[in-house]
């Protein structure tokens, strides 16, 4: 019975390491490019790649206030919509929760052309940057998926926005939409639960034996 109590208690420390890995509020993040080169003739636009937590993810920038260099790494918030609205570097008003619900939305658009990427870039920035940028015919082609029913069908679950945890010479904000195929934090853990019951089966098992 001691060996089977040390084991589910191991197991049981391994669920709520994965558990609480899972729910982490800050990430490291490191700006390694901007892998096509595109620039709007002052500054590298979308997509950009960064490292979070060594690992490769394409990002989108929706912050034209700072800026990074190649190389660079600094420690992120890692926020859900509903927590950037309230709490991120552009929330607390009245209108930030439209705002970063654009910004997910049209980071998740696709480009066929180096004047996509501008076009769509210059409408990212503008969200938060408003009048940053005269809207032209381009721009306002992405614009005008925000009234159609893909917008407002849009699943943010599992968009995070990755803000700097510093408020000076804080790096650029990026947001990124990790693949589907991702476990959400309540899958790992309830995977890791049910491996326990199953392990707990098998000692029980060999016990009786």
């Amino acid at each position: 019975m001691t060996r089977l109590l040390g084991n589910t208690t191991m197991l049981m420390g391994v669920v709520l390491t994965l558990g609480l890995s899972a729910h982490a509020g800050t990430v490291s993040v490191t700006f390694i490019s901007a892998p096509t080169g595109v620039t709007d003739g002052a500054d590298y636009v979308l997509p950009y790649q960064l490292k979070i937590n060594g690992v490769l993810t394409d990002a989108t920038c929706y912050d034209i206030f700072d800026g990074v260099v190649g190389g660079q790494s600094w420690t992120a918030n890692a926020l859900t919509l509903n927590q950037a609205a309230a709490t991120g570097q552009f929330g607390g008003g009245t209108d930030s929760l439209t705002g970063y619900k654009e910004v997910g939305f049209l980071s998740g658009q696709t480009t066929n052309s180096a004047q996509n990427q501008v076009d769509l870039q210059h409408d990212i920035w503008n969200v938060f940057g408003s009048g940053t940028y005269s809207v032209t015919t381009g721009m306002q082609h992405y614009l005008d998926l925000l009234a159609t029913p893909a917008y407002a069908n849009f699943d943010f679950s599992g968009v995070l926005f990755l803000e700097d945890v510093g408020q000076t010479g804080r790096a650029q904000a990026f947001v990124i939409d990790p693949p589907a195929a991702t476990p959400e934090p309540g899958t790992i853990v309830l995977m890791g639960a049910g491996a326990v019951l199953i392990c707990i089966g098998r000692i029980r098992r060999q016990k009786l034996k």
